[in-house]
């Protein structure tokens, strides 16, 4: 996850991809976890 959170402001990629190389196979299921981890959406990160 944390990976994640590195990639999504400083890579163009779409965060479906990102999570999909993290191994999630939903995005809706990445979204939630990131979210319960961080407080923030992957959205509002990349803003």
């Amino acid at each position: 996850m944390r990976y994640a959170r590195t990639l999504i402001p400083a890579t163009s990629k779409s965060i479906g991809d990102i999570a999909v190389g993290c191994s999630f196979d939903s995005f809706a299921y990445f979204s939630k976890v990131y979210k319960s981890i961080y407080g923030i959406s992957p959205k509002s990160t990349r803003k």
